[in-house]
């Protein structure tokens, strides 16, 4: 289990604008009887509020350079072998634990299946920078997995927009790419005759050319909802008029034929602002929450703390970070944030803080070593490999800005408490059900770990938590079970 983001945040007004654009853009962008502009919308939408500029900029020429030698290095093969299931998975969710690579994500629905006899298939997507030998290591330790080939200089005829060079460079490119990964897919997929295919991030540009194609050859899809998702999440907007309503309709928004999603919440807003229809979502949980609702004794937490070389007899505050997140680089947040952190942490001598590095950041972790050396506060700093479950379990409390990890401590029973000293997010995921401690400026952070430990405090958040368990995670402890009914009704028939 990953600190995932909760996602991109968006206005309203901005997705709506997108939307409506998109009554007129979607016929001029059909790639082989597909419009790929649900492909390349979100990366449009995130435009228009941020486009990259600086080092930034230069960043995303110099990876799309990268990502076509990538794509000239990988295997051109098509895969050749059968497989009951097919997976398209995200490359950086591959993780090393417990001696083996496993997936963040998916590794309880591919354990499932297997155990059940099905052969999967694993597709994984490319990467936008050249890290090509340590992933390629990792794939193949994996049985029957693949890295998808994206071509970002695919010759194509691509209609003008009257926007930005920088925007339409990106929408250019990311158009490419996502028809480049539409024929990839559909000889894939043709070869191969998948009873189905099982996807999360289903919108994205290398993602949602998956669906059309599976869709054109009769090959259900069962999506499943990876992090928070909320009405601005520009992911799940769309308008009615916008999505396709018949098997042969690729040019409006083709939804998957089952998105499984957390909980009635997340229903609820698929239905309202993605214009889902209710046959179409499947309220399973999610199989990553498991864990989290096993019993933890005592020898359990100490071996834990063993395992890390974390210092015993403390209070544990983790920090799952996210510097990674282009808006809080861009307007300092990172540092901000951490300043506070570590400066308010030195006045705590029974709290011990632990940092849990999100796996998109920097793994070095030079801010927080350099917030360490000037504060002189000795910090346990994990990386993305550390088990963020085993990490939860020995926590007294988790600070977060807008990670997912903040609904896995509330469903383990642990405090949370938000960083808001500027406002980049929104943090209503938590703060419509009460969970508002903030952290806003000096001295917010001791004063709320006191306030943690008194009896009214437990009191509160236990009924908190119980009706948030209720509405965002559906068959606590189950998931993986339920999940398995939705793929199994594919499978059997």
């Amino acid at each position: 289990m990953g600190n995932a983001e909760i996602g991109v945040c968006l206005r309203k007004e901005t997705l709506l604008s997108v939307e409506n654009k998109g009554l007129k853009l979607k016929s001029q962008f059909i790639y082989n009887g597909a419009s790929l502009w649900w492909s390349i919308r979100n990366v449009c939408a995130k435009n228009i509020e941020t486009a990259p500029k600086g080092k930034d900029l230069f960043i995303r020429f110099f990876s799309i350079f990268l990502r076509y030698m990538y794509y000239k290095k990988i295997s051109r093969n098509t895969p050749n072998k059968n497989a009951d299931v097919i997976v398209i998975e995200g490359i950086t969710s591959i993780i090393y634990r417990n001696n083996r690579y496993v997936d963040n994500v998916n590794e309880k629905i591919i354990e499932i299946l297997k155990e059940r006899g099905f052969k999967i298939m694993r597709i994984f997507l490319p990467l936008p920078i050249n890290r090509v030998k340590r992933f390629q290591k990792k794939i193949d330790a994996l049985n029957n997995s693949y890295i998808l080939p994206v071509n970002p200089y695919k010759k194509l005829k691509i209609p003008y927009l009257d926007i930005t060079f920088i925007s339409r460079y990106i929408l250019q490119t990311t158009y490419r790419e996502s028809a480049s990964a539409f024929d990839e897919y559909m000889n894939i997929f043709g070869r191969v005759r998948p009873s189905l295919v099982f996807i999360y991030n289903e919108y994205g540009a290398l993602r949602y050319p998956a669906v059309s194609a599976a869709r054109r050859l009769g090959i259900p899809v069962v999506a499943i909802q990876h992090g928070i998702i909320h009405e601005e999440h520009p992911g799940y907007f769309h308008i009615e008029e916008n999505i396709s309503k018949s098997e042969k309709d690729l040019i409006n928004y083709v939804l998957p034929d089952v998105t499984c999603v957390y909980g009635p919440y997340e229903k609820r807003l698929l239905q309202e602002y993605g214009s889902f229809p209710s046959e179409r979502i499947q309220i399973t949980g999610s199989p990553r929450y498991d864990d989290l609702f096993k019993k933890i004794s005592n020898d359990y937490r100490k071996n834990i703390l063993k395992k890390y070389g974390i210092v015993f007899g403390k209070k544990y505050l983790l920090w799952p970070t996210q510097t990674h997140d282009s808006t809080m680089e861009k307007n300092g947040e990172n540092e901000v944030n951490a300043d506070m952190v570590f400066s308010e942490m030195k006045k705590l001598n029974d709290w011990k803080l632990i940092i849990k590095l999100h796996p998109g950041e920097d793994q070095r972790a030079k801010l927080y070593r350099k917030m360490s050396k000037k504060y002189d506060l000795p910090v346990s700093i994990l990386g993305k490999d550390a088990d963020t479950v085993e990490l939860l379990s020995i926590a007294d409390a988790v600070i977060i800005k807008n990670s997912t990890v903040g609904m896995e401590a509330i469903f383990m029973g642990k405090p949370i408490i938000l960083l808001n000293i500027i406002k980049s997010h929104s943090l209503r995921t938590y703060t419509e059900y009460g969970f508002d401690l903030m952290v806003e400026r000096k001295g917010d952070l001791p004063k709320i770990l006191k306030q943690i430990e008194t009896d009214d405090f437990k009191d509160d958040f236990k009924r908190k938590r119980d009706f948030f368990i209720k509405e965002r995670c559906a068959n606590p402890g189950k998931a993986t079970e339920a999940v398995w009914k939705v793929l199994g009704s594919y499978l059997k028939n």
